[in-house]
């Protein structure tokens, strides 16, 4: 929802990042979404059903969602290099950044400490220099803010 389609607003505003309803003028209840005060688009519509609580369980939910759609269009070999999430286009609008989690072998230990074998131990951790090429074609491609690390 644009900025200059909201025509009235609660007497206490709701804090930047907050879910908030969109209600139509006769009061009738369209959605929930996101609310920026620095964007164009105000509300970003997360959902439609006036029962959703937008808890962890809404959000694992929709990244589960994701993910199955993209197993079910993308032939296997090209899951390794495709977005988990979409934003709008997955119902999870609002994404700003990604995070780049490289792999490591902390759990090694654990692993043998347990008896089992570390399936990874020829895998190795990727360099600092692949991270940051991953990361510029990352903000490249999607256009997102990226981060290496958590």
């Amino acid at each position: 929802m644009y900025a200059d389609e909201i025509t009235a607003a609660p007497d206490t505003p709701p804090e930047n990042g907050a879910v908030v309803d969109v209600l139509s003028r006769k009061g009738r209840y369209l959605g929930s979404g996101l609310l920026s005060e620095a964007s164009k688009i105000r509300v970003r519509l997360l959902g439609r059903n006036a029962n959703d609580r937008f808890d962890e369980s809404f959000w694992r939910r929709r990244v589960e969602y994701a993910w199955a759609y993209r197993k079910a269009i993308y032939p296997a070999e090209d899951l390794q290099c495709c977005r988990v999430v979409f934003g709008e286009a997955d119902s999870l609008p609002g994404v700003k950044r990604i995070h780049l989690l490289p792999y490591h072998r902390l759990g090694q230990d654990k692993y043998e400490g347990l008896g089992r074998e570390y399936l990874m131990k020829d895998i190795l951790p990727p360099s600092a220099e692949h991270m940051e090429d991953l990361k510029r074609v990352v903000e490249q491609v999607s256009g997102l803010e990226c981060h290496i690390g958590g």
